[in-house]
């Protein structure tokens, strides 16, 4: 299951729920796939129709899988492993940490705040970072996703309500569409830019 943007995942108790809540006028959650299992039923809910659902036999057969860099929170994604893919790209920092090819699980918003975190300026070339500056960036990725991870876990989520998004998370961010207000570390204007299609938000100050 692939939302790409903003779909989410409900459970219905039963089919009957699942028939009297979804898709029913437009306050209905609305589902696109609907998968039953003995307890209940797992909808897909994807209002924007971005998403994708795929089936295979096994994982070695899902391409796309196959195709995924290291995963973000794994016990491979070290310094040394980051400071390695670094040495290999020219590319502009942000877009280099969102390809999931090199490093699978980091999106646009704790691109941002990684970047926020680390003092990395995200346009600057992935293969200038020296040795410390390699180091805290893997530093600030692991600490935002768990971060992030935490606020999704306390409160526990309400999947059954289509309206719930990672509630609390809120209070974790430090850049990331905080566009024209200071930035917390310097007293900066945060800024936003474009990078590779996606907003990038960041300190000009103090992210070098």
């Amino acid at each position: 299951m692939h939302f790409r943007f903003d779909g989410h995942l409900v459970w219905f108790p039963n089919a009957k729920d699942l028939l009297r809540r979804a898709n029913q006028g437009a306050d209905g959650v609305h589902v696109d796939v609907a998968l039953e299992f003995g307890k209940g039923v797992l909808g897909f809910a994807d209002g924007r129709h971005f998403g994708r659902v795929h089936g295979w036999q096994s994982e070695e057969e899902c391409a796309p899988l196959q195709k995924l860099g290291v995963d973000a929170l794994s016990r491979e994604f070290t310094a040394e492993f980051v400071g390695v893919e670094l040495s290999r790209s020219k590319r502009p920092l942000k877009e280099f940490l969102l390809d999931q090819g090199r490093i699978a699980g980091i999106g646009n918003i704790y691109s941002c705040e990684a970047l926020w975190h680390a003092r990395l300026n995200p346009r600057r070339a992935a293969n200038s970072l020296n040795v410390k500056e390699s180091e805290r960036l893997h530093k600030a990725i692991v600490s935002v996703l768990r971060r992030a991870l935490e606020c999704c876990l306390d409160p526990a989520p309400e999947f059954r309500d289509p309206e719930w998004w990672f509630q609390g998370i809120e209070k974790i961010l430090r850049t990331y569409q905080r566009d024209g207000l200071p930035c917390l570390r310097c007293g900066n204007e945060i800024e936003r830019i474009e990078q590779g299609g996606r907003s990038t938000y960041f300190c000009s100050r103090c992210q070098k």
